[in-house]
């Protein structure tokens, strides 16, 4: 066998197009992976680090500053993420369809 032109399963043969596609789908599946661990572990920060940091009453902390803008890109990371979980079904068009994220609104 030719590394990358047998058949897939599905009975689909696999050739320099199909090889590149399925690189391109865990590409895209490490990046929904990614996000999500991102969306998760800022929301930790900002709901329970923000939170102690607050109750702690630390004098010389400016959480202001120091969370100023977390909640804007949370909410911005989750709409990215719910647009890239959105595409998981799109196959040949999930690219296209990722390239075209209105995110930010």
């Amino acid at each position: 066998h030719r590394r990358g032109w047998w058949p897939e399963p599905g009975g689909r043969s696999a050739g320099p197009a199909s090889g590149r596609e399925h690189s391109q789908r865990l590409a895209v599946e490490e990046l929904i992976t990614t996000e999500a661990s991102y969306v998760h572990n800022l929301q930790l920060c900002v709901s329970d680090v923000r939170a102690h940091l607050q109750e702690k009453q630390l004098p010389d902390l400016d959480l202001e500053g120091l969370f100023s803008n977390t909640d804007d890109i949370l909410q911005v990371s989750r709409r990215f993420l719910e647009g890239l979980e959105a595409t998981a079904n799109q196959e040949s068009e999930q690219l296209l369809c990722i390239s075209n994220f209105p995110v930010i609104n």
